[in-house]
């Protein structure tokens, strides 16, 4: 039997048993044309009645829609019909607790059709109770297999259907479970470049401390490759910020005894082979070829920075003589006001001018890498500046004194990360009092300057140490809404899985929503939402995410926001709707907004007492007022100065003559 033949069956069947009640409370002609199955000729009255939440009238309704396979929307309309009606009709009920179960809707759940099933049994319906029981035999019967779970969710991650990966996660598939293939979900989403997906298995339930009991990293596929090894295969730096931060095993070997960083260079990725070398990769480790990270650098010709000796290196050695007398030449480039050196610190001189030996010579007679100049340039700024990142870390090794105060740390922090130094900033982090560093102003912290400096590595160092809050500058600045200021979209993703507040305000009421929308920043706005960002949060001018959206003509901005409920009616501190600035020549996101299934109302006017039809006018968008005009917008309507969208036309004759023929 069709699928169309099947429905009318379903619904005739369903209308057989229960024309009787339905036609109850409906007017007797209105009985008869139904028992006829003449809807068309009662249709306006059925909806009257409906809209007056006459429960038989609504059930009529929905089987009229059921029937009707022309309209794309019948389907919708018959199921809100359903609902609407079975709160007072056990018939509705049933029907749509039977429709559920057959997956006739787009959302069918077997929750939903027990729930509306349960009304209807309570209600006396025993054809409902009878189902129930049916319903509750299969549930504990014939749940779906494993394979077929892990099937479908593969299938919905290479599609990039997020909806229905949350759905599968709830109904309890394994993410640990493999494919034919040993693939694990996450694996799967980094194969398939499914970035929102792989981000949604990462933070589940919450990073770091849980997300070992949902979603085991490391998990290896049939050829031993873990989601590190295929994020370093495809050079997707940004998942593997994340498998850093979440604990990845960077060393780990496939079959072939590849580890990540071997992977990387074998794919030519140069930029994820430097990062896992910054994360401590072992670039010794042989494969079965017997060939190390390095063999694999040499083979491609991919320059790699490796790292050394934590200590300065001795070119030769000094006699005690002769380095007095270097220190006495640098004493008086101290004192000389034409020398450049001109009272700097005699140790941050020595490392200015790279004299290796003469640093380990002072540093052994007490001078201190700390000590200031009238710059509040100290040795270890000097170092970081010259990015002598041996030097810096032989200075940090040194005791810290105790009259070190705060502003000096927050100094080296800054240039640290100012000018990228990844194992100086390492250093800082395992020797630091990382509890006070939590009590800094935020325009202060470590992570500031790293969102401040755009450093991607930095931030993520400094966040596994260092947990962001939700603190805001004088400014209401958070560090998410810094990142969002200039839109770094991959710090900005990182901020925003670790669960942070996404609805924070700045001082001009603006939201990281509301800056996504505003760089047209399609990815950073799908991810804010899934975080629940409430889309509206208006700033000052009372300005939405939205009406940002529609204002910057960004479509793909606008219709994720629109799938989240975002409200097209809301009017800004002028009176302009999302509606009104699209109808100023932004076609596609007026069609858009026209084809929504929400009610909308085209009468609107703002402050100054202008239309959606007027200000399509007065912008001389012809579409617009064509598609507005399809909706009913009405030509004659007049604003404060007394005109219409005619008068508004006056100077474009192809508007005029579309008006006229109205």
């Amino acid at each position: 039997m069709g699928h169309y033949k099947y429905l009318c069956f379903l619904i005739l069947s369903a209308f057989s048993c229960i024309a009787t009640y339905a036609a109850q409370s409906l007017p007797n002609n209105v009985k008869q044309h139904l028992l006829q199955g003449e809807y068309q000729q009662v249709l306006p009255i059925l909806k009257n009645l409906a809209n007056a939440n006459n429960s038989s009238a609504q059930y009529q309704l929905a089987l009229y829609y059921l029937k009707d396979q022309k309209n794309k929307n019948s389907l919708k309309k018959a199921e809100q019909w359903l609902i609407k009606a079975a709160k007072n009709n056990n018939k509705a009920g049933y029907l749509l607790g039977l429709l559920y179960i057959q997956n006739k809707f787009e959302h069918s759940t077997r929750t939903k059709a027990k729930k509306y099933l349960l009304m209807a049994q309570k209600e006396g319906n025993y054809k409902a109770k009878k189902l129930l029981k049916k319903l509750q035999l299969k549930t504990n019967n014939t749940s779906p297999s494993n394979a077929q779970l892990q099937l479908q969710l593969d299938q919905s991650i290479k599609q990039g259907n997020l909806d229905n990966v949350k759905k599968l996660y709830h109904l309890g598939v394994k993410l640990n479970g493999k494919n034919l293939f040993g693939e694990t979900p996450l694996i799967v989403a980094i194969k398939a470049r499914q970035y929102d997906i792989a981000i949604y298995l990462l933070t589940l339930p919450d990073p770091v401390k849980a997300i070992q009991k949902v979603l085991n990293i490391n998990a290896q596929d049939n050829n031993g490759n873990t989601a590190l090894h295929f994020a370093a295969i495809q050079n997707q730096f940004k998942i593997s910020h994340l498998l850093f931060y979440n604990k990845a095993s960077i060393n780990i070997q496939n079959k072939k005894k590849q580890t990540p960083l071997i992977s990387a260079l074998i794919a030519k990725n140069k930029i994820i082979a430097q990062q896992l070398i910054n994360e401590k990769a072992n670039f010794k480790i042989k494969d079965k070829q017997g060939k190390t990270a390095i063999d694999y650098a040499k083979k491609y010709a991919i320059s790699l920075v490796l790292p050394s000796k934590n200590k300065v290196e001795k070119n030769h050695i000094l006699t005690e003589k002769s380095l007095a007398k270097k220190l006495a030449r640098l004493v008086l480039q101290t004192k000389d006001p034409q020398s450049p050196y001109f009272e700097r610190s005699i140790l941050a001189i020595a490392v200015a001018q790279k004299q290796n030996d003469l640093i380990l010579y002072l540093l052994k007679s007490g001078y201190s890498p700390w000590q200031g100049d009238r710059q509040h340039q100290n040795a270890v700024i000097t170092a970081i500046i010259m990015k002598d990142a041996k030097v810096a870390l032989t200075l940090l090794a040194q005791p810290f004194p105790q009259s070190l105060n705060k502003n000096q740390l927050i100094d080296v922090f800054k240039h640290t990360i100012k000018y990228d130094q990844s194992k100086t900033l390492t250093s800082l982090l395992n020797i630091v009092d990382l509890e006070n560093i939590k009590k800094w102003p935020i325009e202060q912290t470590p992570l500031w300057y790293a969102i401040k400096y755009n450093r991607i590595s930095a931030a993520t160092a400094i966040m596994r140490k260092i947990p962001p809050d939700n603190r805001q500058d004088s400014q209401h600045l958070s560090y998410l809404l810094l990142a969002m200021h200039s839109n770094l979209t991959e710090i900005s993703q990182l901020l925003i899985t670790l669960k942070i507040d996404v609805n924070l305000q700045d001082n001009k009421g603006r939201t990281a929503l509301w800056y996504a929308v505003d760089f047209k920043n399609s990815d950073i706005t799908n991810q804010l939402l899934y975080a629940n960002a409430v889309t509206e949060l208006a700033d000052k001018q009372g300005v939405t995410p939205l009406i940002q959206a529609v204002i910057k003509n960004c479509s793909a901005c606008v219709e994720k926001l629109i799938n989240f409920g975002a409200d097209i009616q809301k009017q800004t501190k002028n009176g302009n709707s999302s509606l009104m600035f699209a109808a100023q020549g932004k076609v596609k996101i007026l069609t858009t907004f026209l084809n929504d299934k929400r009610e909308l109302n085209i009468k609107k006017r703002n402050h100054h007492s202008y239309t959606a039809l007027m200000l399509s006018v007065q912008n001389n968008c012809f579409k617009c007022v064509q598609l507005l005009l399809n909706k009913g917008a009405n030509p004659k309507r007049k604003n404060k100065q007394g005109e219409d969208s005619l008068d508004l036309a006056k100077n474009n004759r192809k508007i005029f003559n579309l008006l006229n023929n109205i």
